[in-house]
C-alpha cells in the first residue's frame, strides 16, 4: 500500500484493520522485521480460598472477576456469549493441583490491554518523523510487542529488538509457572538501555532471520527451538564476502541458506562441544546427592510444580529439562 498526504509518505506492507505500514519505505529509508520471540507471558498460580473464584493475594482473601468479552453470533444457531474469570495477573486459563491442593492458573501477557500504544512508532515511520538511525531506535523502543526491527537509509543501518519485557522476581524461573500470592509479582520492564540494538556495527552486516536477537536474550517457554546455531549463520559468508551486493545477489544467497541444512564444518565441532559439555554435566548431576527433578523444581522459592491430572512424571521431567536447556541458551 502507499500512503499520500496529510504528512504520509510511505509504501509497503499493512495489516488488516491497521492505518499504518508496519514493514516498508519512507522517502530516504526503509525498515523491515522479524520475529524476536522474546518472553512476556507467564503463567502465575494462585492460590485458591473459599471457593474455585476466590483466591489469595497479598494476604486477602479476592474475588475473581468475570469478564465478558462479547457474544458470537451464528445463523441458525443461538447466540453464544463469550466470558471468562481472570485475576489480577489475567485470565484464568485452567486449574491444577500443587502438592495435592486445587490451583487456578492465570496467564499474564505485559502487553494486554495496551496494544494501541505501539501505533505511535509507526505514525512516526510514515509521516517522516523518522529522519536518522538513532531517531529509528528512539521510535521502536516504544513498540511493546516482540519484534526485532532493521533500518537502512544512505547513511546508516540500525536494529533494535522491542518488547515490553518483564523483569522477574528473584527466586523465580520464567521456564516456570510462578507464585501468584503477591510477592513473586513483575518488578517492572526492560528499560530501553537493556535492548538488544546497534547501530553501524563493524561487521558492516545486520542479519536476522527470526532468530534469537543477541547472545544471552532469552525467548518464550514456548520456543524449544533456539541453540547455539541459526540458520542466519549460513547467509552471513555470502554477505560478509563482500562489500557490495545486487538485490539478486542477496536473494540467492538468501535461497541457498534456506535450502540446506547446517554445514557440517560450521556446526560439527560446535556439535561436539556442546554434547560433550551436556555429558560432563550430565555426570555431575548423578554424583549431587539427593539430587531429583521435583527436588528442583522446589528449590526455587517463586517457581511451582503444578500437575494438571494428565502429565507423567516423565512429561513432567522433559519440561523441566527444557526449562534448564531455556536457561542455558
Amino acid at each position: 500500500m502507499e500512503l499520500e498526504g496529510a504528512g504520509f509518505a510511505t509504501r509497503g506492507a499493512v495489516f488488516p484493520g491497521l492505518p499504518f505500514v508496519v514493514i516498508g519505505r519512507g522517502a530516504d529509508f526503509a525498515w523491515s522485521a522479524s520475529s524476536s520471540q522474546a518472553d512476556n507471558i507467564d503463567l502465575f498460580v494462585e492460590t485458591l480460598c473459599t471457593d474455585d473464584r476466590h483466591y489469595l493475594y497479598r494476604g486477602q482473601c479476592t474475588a475473581m472477576r468475570r469478564f465478558f468479552a462479547g457474544t458470537l453470533k451464528a445463523q441458525n444457531s443461538p447466540d453464544q456469549p463469550v466470558a471468562y474469570y481472570e485475576t489480577t495477573h489475567g485470565p484464568v486459563v485452567g486449574y491444577a493441583t500443587v502438592a495435592g491442593k486445587r490451583v487456578a492458573i492465570s496467564s499474564q501477557r505485559s502487553t494486554r490491554g495496551r496494544e494501541l500504544l505501539s501505533s505511535k512508532a509507526f505514525y512516526e515511520l510514515n509521516t517522516g518523523r523518522v529522519n536518522s538511525a538513532r531517531r529509528f531506535l528512539q521510535s521502536m523502543g516504544a513498540v511493546e510487542f516482540n519484534f526485532n526491527w532493521l533500518y537502512a537509509d544512505d547513511r546508516d543501518i540500525a536494529f533494535f529488538s522491542s518488547g515490553r519485557l518483564p523483569l522477574r522476581a528473584p527466586g523465580t524461573d520464567p521456564a516456570l509457572p510462578t507464585g501468584g500470592t503477591g510477592e513473586y509479582d513483575w518488578r517492572g520492564f526492560l528499560p530501553f538501555a537493556g535492548h538488544a540494538q546497534a547501530i553501524n556495527p563493524p561487521s558492516g552486516l545486520i542479519l536476522n532471520w527470526n532468530n534469537k536477537s543477541a547472545a544471552d536474550v532469552g525467548s518464550a517457554d514456548s520456543n524449544f527451538a533456539y541453540g547455539s546455531v541459526h540458520r542466519v549463520e549460513l547467509l552471513r559468508p555470502a554477505l560478509a564476502a563482500r562489500r557490495k551486493h545486487t538485490l539478486a545477489g542477496v536473494t540467492g544467497a538468501m535461497n541457498a541458506a534456506a535450502t540446506q541444512t547446517c554445514a557440517p564444518q560450521m556446526c560439527g565441532p560446535r556439535s561436539e562441544r556442546c554434547s560433550a559439555r551436556g555429558r560432563r554435566r550430565a555426570r555431575g548431576r548423578r554424583r549431587r546427592s539427593g539430587w531429583s527433578t521435583r527436588g528442583e523444581w522446589r528449590g526455587r522459592a517463586g517457581s511451582t510444580v503444578i500437575s494438571t491430572g494428565r502429565s507423567t512424571s516423565r512429561e513432567r521431567r522433559c519440561w523441566t529439562l527444557r526449562g534448564r536447556d531455556w536457561r542455558m541458551r
